[in-house]
């Protein structure tokens, strides 16, 4: 006689079920952006483990990960342990990665600043390491 196999199935706090963990999740942060300011960010993000990743054309500016705060409307640079933005400069074009954490629901965005020496055009993602 076979014992059946159980499957768990994940309840929320009113006791109904929740959808199956769709696994780790990519976010679209920035895609051929060319301007300086604020990227249009990404909310509702899946809490977890991400890897950052800024790809393109620098000409001396500077792209900031921001997470929007408790209030909804202010956006505050993400601060790595030792309290320093999380930051990427470059000239040229290069792929520069960065591991964060993201609280469940949290809204993301790519902040671009300075003053650019030649065309930008940056593209961003985040992907969960699942």
């Amino acid at each position: 006689m076979s014992t059946p196999m159980l499957t768990a199935q994940l309840v929320g706090p009113t006791g109904t079920a929740l959808p199956p963990d769709p696994g780790p999740q990519a976010y679209t942060l920035l895609a051929n952006a060319n301007a300086i300011g604020p990227g249009q960010g990404v909310t509702g993000i899946r809490g977890g483990d991400y890897l950052w990743r800024v790809e393109g054309t620098f000409s001396g500016v500077t792209a900031t990960l921001q997470v929007l705060g408790l209030d909804g409307t202010t956006w505050s640079n993400l601060k790595d342990s030792g309290g320093a933005d999380v930051a990427f400069t470059a000239s040229g074009v290069g792929a520069f990665q960065r591991g964060i954490g993201a609280a469940q629901g949290a809204a993301l965005r790519v902040a671009v600043t300075g003053s650019p020496t030649g065309a930008v055009l940056l593209n961003s993602t985040i992907g969960g390491l699942g």
